[in-house]
């Protein structure tokens, strides 16, 4: 039986894929501080998938498309089975399809920050949060014991 590639979105959600390859769900090691997106037309997403010679199941995808935070080279993506991805490395299924501009949002996110402004008044704050007040004593007491 010939595989072919796919996507599958997240329940209802359009905007969130995951790539497979026949029955199997590929995924990208990642670094856990730049979450990659796919930026732009999905149309032609599949194009960019090739083939790593020598083993089957892995794409190397290098595309203007697939984005990583700060990665001015564009560096590739390796797509492979994700029952192959060891579970202390970290990785993505799920790929975020963004708009140009969302993009540059989540890639330069300090320029598009807000101060937090509020009207809501301070909370009081407990002098020992989830702890015994000073007051009582944890000592243990002269008092007869009950046996």
């Amino acid at each position: 039986m010939p595989f072919s590639l796919r996507t599958e979105p997240l329940g209802s959600n359009k905007k969130t894929l995951a790539f497979m390859y026949g029955p199997l769900v590929l995924a990208t090691e990642v670094d856990t501080n730049k979450v990659p997106a796919i930026v732009g037309n999905t149309t032609n997403l599949f194009e960019a998938f090739k083939p790593i010679a020598g083993k089957p199941n892995h794409f190397r995808v290098s595309s203007d498309s697939f984005r990583a935070p700060r990665d001015i080279n564009g560096s590739p993506f390796t797509f492979e089975p994700y029952y192959l991805l060891h579970q202390n490395r970290p990785q993505i299924v799920y790929w975020n399809v963004l708009t140009p501009d969302q993009w540059a949002r989540h890639d330069h996110p300090e320029q598009f920050r807000r101060p937090i402004q509020t009207n809501a008044a301070p909370i009081a704050k407990r002098p020992f949060p989830g702890l015994v007040p000073p007051s009582r004593s944890l000592e243990p007491t002269n008092s007869p014991s009950i046996r």
